[in-house]
């Protein structure tokens, strides 16, 4: 496909960026971008969204966290997390609520933007309700036992 004369300049971008990183360089490292996600998130503006998503969930995948992530402190002292900690629910529903949000926001001064009022409007009269609505996932532990088992 590259071999079309149409995109005869992206074939040469193409071969000049293989040049300088092993295997497929990334799309937006061609003509001078970025040549990593977390440039690219820089010259987005999105250098905190990258760091919330793709490093501390990176991160997490990858259990480069894990003492962090298996202990918990707190009022009764340290503790063990179960494996499946269902708390961790909530931030991601929070994350996926507001970028969502933030999506059709770009969307909306991209391409309809005699319309942002009309969108924040209708996102604070129809979305932000339903929004506060959603119930949040809480762990209850059982009673403590008075006298734990020994090893």
């Amino acid at each position: 496909m590259l071999a079309r004369p149409e995109l005869e300049a992206a074939a040469k971008e193409e071969k000049l960026a293989k040049k300088q990183v092993r295997g497929t360089p990334p799309w937006h490292s061609f003509y001078g971008g970025p040549k990593n996600i977390a440039e690219l998130a820089q010259r987005m503006n999105r250098g905190a969204s990258y760091a919330i998503l793709y490093r501390e969930w990176s991160e997490r995948t990858h259990s480069v966290d894990a003492v962090d992530r298996i202990l918990t402190h707190n009022s009764d002292g340290p503790a063990v997390r179960g494996l499946r900690d269902a708390t961790e629910l909530n931030t991601t529903i929070e994350f996926a609520i507001t970028f969502a949000i933030d999506a059709a926001r770009c969307l909306i001064r991209y391409y309809r933007p005699d319309e942002k009022v009309s969108f924040s409007s209708w996102l604070a009269r129809e979305i932000i309700p339903i929004r506060r609505k959603i119930l949040r996932v809480e762990v209850q532990t059982g009673p403590k036992s008075a006298n734990p088992p020994r090893n």
